[in-house]
């Protein structure tokens, strides 16, 4: 990646010696006083489309703003594309793109690199594209790959593909994942799992699961195997209500 700190100091060093506050150069690039202060803090690095007006303007090459010479920066600045960039100068061009370009340059990552190297630039990617990414990792079993791309990705998604791979392989499948995935998409899948591991399965998932349906799954387990049946889960459940209705159910 492109050193940040090193490319403020040479933006606020270009700008003074042009006799420049931070507000002018904002004012003469368009954009607000904030960004320009932020590069020059080394908190964020100027778009690749300012690059050639900012250079312009401070009257330094690109390369004494980058700190380096990037033939992956100079072919999109001329060419608009990524053609012939190694792998490692597509992940060191990331911070200067917008999330379209962004989104490319993965694209040309699944050509040249494997999977754990996008890791490099998930904070850079949007969400939606996130998700595309975790629903074809999930497809394609990379393990190591859903568990990073977890912490990117919405609720909404990792339940969906958890109830797909819930129904090719059970709980054990979708175990590590468990935090990530709701409520209510554990309380559906409970239904399932009580009815293919029965008591047993939905005390590994207890923790996870509403309630009143966990007093329902006991009240249904008290009926067919009596009080012992549903011990496992006694912590889980509201057992004086389970048990009051059972009881009225079969004596009263």
């Amino acid at each position: 990646m492109f050193d940040m700190q090193y490319s403020g100091k040479a933006i606020a060093k270009a700008r003074k010696a042009k006799n420049m506050t931070q507000m002018e150069l904002a004012d003469a690039m368009s954009i607000s006083y904030q960004a320009v202060s932020n590069w020059e803090r080394g908190m964020s690095m100027p778009d690749i489309s300012k690059l050639p007006e900012l250079s312009e303007i401070l009257e330094i090459s690109i390369d004494d703003i980058l700190g380096k010479n990037s033939a992956v920066i100079k072919n999109l600045l001329i060419n608009g594309d990524f053609n012939d960039a190694t792998a490692e100068e597509l992940v060191e061009a990331v911070p200067l793109l917008k999330p379209s370009q962004i989104e490319k340059v993965v694209d040309e990552m699944g050509k040249k690199i494997d999977w754990t190297d996008i890791f490099e630039v998930l904070e850079y990617l949007s969400e939606d594209f996130c998700a595309e990414l975790f629903r074809r990792a999930v497809e394609d079993g990379e393990d190591e790959v859903i568990k990073k791309l977890l912490e990117y990705v919405d609720e909404d998604v990792v339940d969906e593909m958890a109830q797909k791979r819930y129904e090719q392989g059970g709980v054990s499948v979708i175990w590590e994942w468990r935090d990530y995935i709701s409520e209510d998409a554990w309380t559906e899948l409970a239904k399932d799992i009580y009815q293919k591991e029965g008591i047993p399965g939905i005390r590994q998932v207890a923790d996870y699961i509403d309630e009143d349906v966990l007093n329902e799954i006991a009240a249904d387990a008290l009926r067919q195997g009596g009080m012992k049946a549903v011990k496992a889960i006694a912590d889980y459940i509201d057992y004086e209500e389970v048990l009051e209705k059972y009881i009225r159910e079969k004596y009263l």
